[in-house]
């Protein structure tokens, strides 16, 4: 009986502690246009951080023949009862790469690390698959030209717009085209991606992305600014406490409203090296 009773009690416990779990619904960055990835529970929204999403991109785009690739998402922040992600990688399914290789023809593969010209670096993964078999001299050739292809059209892309022509086969077509100027290949994919760096988000940036409600509540910490205050700068076009502390006297007194005793008071409690 009391063996019955613990697991009884354990049961409880634990139906309790799923209750007690919010849900959370995890979203695709802008560049997959916010689309809903799935649903998640925690109980504290902290520790949804990092965890990272996979999911098929035909579950995106609803085209059955993109079932093989695989997305992947790291949630990087929750607002609300929303986790924002952000785009990590791709790759193709083992299965799908399997099918491409057939006897009499060449399999080439290539691994090169990018940049892109707004300053992510990438590793990308291609393989292609030649028509009939082909010496080791232009295998080599090829794998050069794939990757000067690849380097030139990533320093011309953005991250997303890289990402972009990988996933819908623009950058692939343009690597076979480059590549059939040495011999014909009957196929061409680039079966994996991976960001290995993203530039530095400067603390400017960070504000610029805050919603309104986040932006006030930040104003709010300069001592003399209440609601009110916040309003007042926010509306008038300072959304961060770094931008109203490139401000001179002159310019906080000219905003509307403010009054010169609450422009006194934020510029020396944002210059107290001057008082």
């Amino acid at each position: 009986m009391a063996k019955k009773a613990r697991a009884r009690a354990a049961a409880r416990k634990m139906r309790e502690a799923w209750k007690a779990k919010q849900w959370y619904r995890i979203v695709a960055p802008e560049m997959f246009n916010g689309a809903e990835l799935g649903e998640t529970p925690a109980r504290d929204p902290e520790l949804l951080i990092g965890r990272v999403s996979e999911v098929s991109y035909q579950d995106l785009t609803g085209d059955f023949t993109k079932s093989h690739i695989k997305l992947y998402f790291k949630i990087n922040s929750i607002k609300g009862a929303d986790a924002s992600t952000e785009f990590i990688g791709h790759n193709m399914t083992s299965d799908y790469l399997r099918r491409l290789t057939r006897r009499r023809n060449s399999k080439i593969e290539n691994v090169i690390d990018v940049r892109t010209k707004d300053g992510y670096k990438l590793r990308i993964k291609t393989v292609s698959i030649s028509i009939g078999r082909i010496p080791s001299s232009h295998q080599h050739a090829i794998r050069l030209r794939m990757g000067e292809t690849i380097l030139k059209k990533s320093s011309e892309k953005t991250m997303s717009e890289l990402i972009k022509s990988i996933l819908s086969g623009e950058l692939p077509k343009e690597i076979a085209r480059e590549c059939k100027k040495i011999h014909p290949l009957k196929r061409v994919e680039i079966r994996r991606s991976e960001i290995l760096h993203k530039p530095a988000i400067t603390k400017e940036e960070i504000m610029e992305e805050m919603s309104e409600e986040e932006a006030l509540k930040e104003l709010e910490k300069i001592e003399g600014v209440g609601p009110a205050k916040a309003r007042l700068l926010y509306d008038a076009g300072y959304k961060s406490i770094e931008s109203i502390k490139g401000l001179s006297m002159e310019e906080l007194e000219k905003i509307e409203k403010l009054g010169e005793a609450t422009a006194k008071k934020i510029y020396s409690a944002l210059h107290p090296e001057e008082q």
